[in-house]
């Protein structure tokens, strides 16, 4: 299992450097300390390495944001909870944000094909825990808002948004945090 890891760790690292196309496969076997042939004897491809680290990353955000929302006492404050936890996760995992925005996926690997689907799934369950924190304050009466979906989609790009203007433009991330926390909390407040 130590290779595995390794050759994993060392594929993640080299993704979020210098991206998935610009990665060739006997760097990551230097990085990990095995021959080439290994990494192609146990993932067979590249393109599967991708797969695992996408969803290694995605899985730790799925898992600290449940974490995150946690006993949350109204939908608004959930809402608010997802949008901290995603700027704890940016801050705490930088470079796995990096590889997410440098490496889609989505443009790389075919999401609607086993296994890789498993990655719109958890993408989807990632994005459901939001939507159904506004779904939560609009029957307790915390959110004012028409569709939970398009709010969510909404708020999704516009963390998305500040994590690229972070990573790739140095924009400070405590002032992204608040601006975008701030702005949730209106935008789902505002009267009909």
């Amino acid at each position: 299992m130590g290779k595995i890891k390794a050759i994993v760790d060392a594929a993640q690292t080299l993704f979020a450097e210098k991206g998935y196309e610009n990665t060739p496969v006997a760097e990551i076997a230097k990085i990990a300390g095995v021959a080439g042939g290994t990494i192609i004897y146990h993932f067979k491809n590249k393109e599967n390495l991708l797969f695992i680290v996408t969803w290694r990353i995605l899985y730790s955000l799925y898992k600290s944001t449940l974490k995150g929302l946690g006993p949350s006492p109204d939908g608004l404050q959930a809402a608010v909870a997802f949008v901290d936890t995603f700027f704890d996760s940016l801050e705490s995992h930088r470079n796995e944000f990096q590889l997410m925005l440098k490496n889609t996926a989505y443009d790389t690997l075919d999401v609607d094909a086993f296994p890789n689907a498993d990655l719109k799934l958890l993408h989807l369950r990632y994005l459901q825990l939001l939507e159904d924190a506004l779904d939560r304050g609009q029957r307790d009466g915390s959110i004012n808002i028409e569709d939970v979906h398009a709010t969510a989609t909404i708020i999704y790009a516009t963390l998305v948004g500040a994590a690229r203007m972070h990573i790739s433009h140095g924009e400070p991330l405590g002032v992204l945090h608040k601006e975008a926390a701030t702005f949730v909390r209106a935008r789902l407040t505002l009267p009909a």
